[in-house]
């Protein structure tokens, strides 16, 4: 296998409104030493917060390394256009050093994969996948994780910070840990848990995954769902993790 550096980056087009997928393009962009181009994005005339779908890909041919070469891929989702500027920018550069956040010092193989859960004109939920292997390891590691923007003030939304109060803070705890131990009961999870650990929103749901972050719990993901009108009986009605 002959050296090779490749370097390619993917762009794939989302015009969402607040009510899901509307239309899906895309653009492939090939680019080698320079500077990297400006994506292309396909106008839709609906209205809404945008993203569009980002894949770069590095690699190079190694023979000190063990496999003969190195590889990194990232997939992560970009905001672009409706929302202001400095916002915009904000949350693009959290999610590009979110996607770099395991990666290794120096060469090894890496695979980062953020997807939208849900979109709306008030917040950004983005649940990752991430598989490391570096210098020495004996095996990969992996995580899986999640993340929620606010798209008024780009900030990350803390669940904590969106209870009602603190009596409504303890009873949804008093209640998702009932639900896990029943599920730990009844063996509905192939490990038991004793707490959540991220959380991300979908259409008509939040969702607790629980466990995430050992290895050897990688291929084993529990989660337990709450529909949006169980949730309003503890978080702020104005908050924009209801819209």
């Amino acid at each position: 296998m002959g050296f090779f550096k490749l370097f390619s980056f993917v762009v794939f087009a989302f015009v969402l409104s607040c009510t899901g997928e509307v239309e899906n393009n895309e653009v492939i962009i090939d680019s080698a030493d320079g500077p990297e181009p400006v994506p292309s994005v396909v106008e839709s005339p609906l209205v809404g917060v945008k993203y569009r779908m980002v894949n770069q890909e590095e690699g190079e041919d190694d023979a000190e390394l063990p496999m003969g070469y190195w590889q990194s891929i990232k997939t992560y989702p970009e905001i672009y256009d409706v929302i202001d500027t400095p916002v915009k920018e904000k949350i693009n550069r959290a999610i590009v050093e979110l996607a770099s956040k395991y990666s290794c010092d120096e060469y090894g193989d890496y695979s980062f994969t953020g997807n939208v859960k849900y979109l709306s004109d008030d917040v950004l939920s983005v649940m990752y996948e991430v598989m490391w292997m570096c210098g020495s390891m004996p095996s990969p590691d992996s995580t899986v994780g999640s993340v929620t923007f606010n798209l008024d003030s780009g900030q990350v939304v803390i669940l904590d910070e969106e209870f009602l109060d603190a009596v409504a803070k303890d009873k949804f705890n008093l209640n998702i840990g009932e639900k896990i131990k029943l599920m730990n009961s009844a063996g509905s999870f192939c490990l038991e848990h004793d707490q959540f650990d991220v959380y991300y929103r979908t259409e008509s749901a939040f969702v607790f995954v629980m466990n995430v972050g050992r290895h050897s719990d990688s291929a084993c993901i529990s989660e337990i769902k709450f529909p949006i009108d169980d949730m309003k009986m503890y978080v702020k009605e104005g908050s924009g993790l209801l819209k």
